[in-house]
């Protein structure tokens, strides 16, 4: 088997974190813009004599999505390949969800495979995703796709591995510690906004009080949407 490891930042300034913190809670513009920084790295490692098909994964939810989904499906289109998901199917777990010990479900859970009307085999899987930390959960899709290749890309925005500087959950949820309540609202009433699973693990640990400020102060096209996609992930109302 075969596989190549790429990430746009080896080193991370915190311009660089509060720019990825922002993809995580799915600010369009962001993901667009990394979208395209991936897109011109993945364009510069593919070769003529090969044959490629994008991976990401997502969640069974109408209503929200992984930003890794959202960031893939922008460089599908600007890099031209065919875009596959595995389509993860856990119960999300507030209390053991960044607990590396812990989370069995989420780190070995395979994602399946959505049916494609054109065949992957022998082709060379372009893995997506928006950071790279323990390697768990791209060691498990690969072991699942070596049924059908045994070449493999892999991208990333930022690697975290081997670093004890930055902790997971803190670089994601970075632009919410600086910006607060507001900026979630300023966030999330943003045109083009699609509400990410990251932004539901946010929204639940704020207090009643600061929920209900969320509520009254986003836009009325966005509420629903939030309430129905925070019960299905979250499995309980928002209020």
């Amino acid at each position: 088997m075969k596989l190549i490891k790429h990430t746009l930042f080896q080193t991370l300034s915190e311009q660089t974190i509060l720019k990825y913190s922002l993809c995580k809670f799915g600010d369009p513009q962001i993901i667009s813009e990394f979208g395209k920084k991936l897109s011109t790295l993945i364009k510069t490692k593919l070769t003529k004599n090969k044959e490629y098909i994008l991976y990401t994964t997502d969640i069974a939810n109408e209503d929200c999505y992984k930003n890794s989904f959202l960031l893939t499906s922008e460089i599908a289109k600007l890099v031209g390949l065919e875009l596959i998901i595995g389509e993860y199917s856990f119960t999300y777990d507030k209390h053991n969800f960044y607990d590396n010990k812990k989370a069995v479900d989420r780190k070995n859970h395979i994602p399946k495979l959505r049916l494609t009307k054109k065949s992957i085999n022998g082709k060379t899987v372009v893995i997506i995703d928006d950071s790279f930390f323990t390697g768990k959960t791209l060691s498990v899709i690969i072991q699942d796709l070596k049924k059908h290749t045994d070449d493999f890309l892999f991208f990333s925005i930022i690697n975290l591995s081997g670093q004890t500087k930055f902790a997971e959950e803190a670089v994601n949820s970075y632009f919410f510690e600086k910006k607060g309540i507001e900026g979630l609202v300023e966030l999330i009433n943003k045109e083009g906004y699609i509400i990410t699973t990251h932004i539901l693990r946010t929204i639940e640990k704020l207090s009643v009080e600061h929920k209900n400020f969320l509520i009254s102060h986003i836009n009325l096209n966005q509420k629903e949407g939030l309430q129905k996609s925070y019960r299905q992930y979250i499995g309980e109302d928002l209020l």
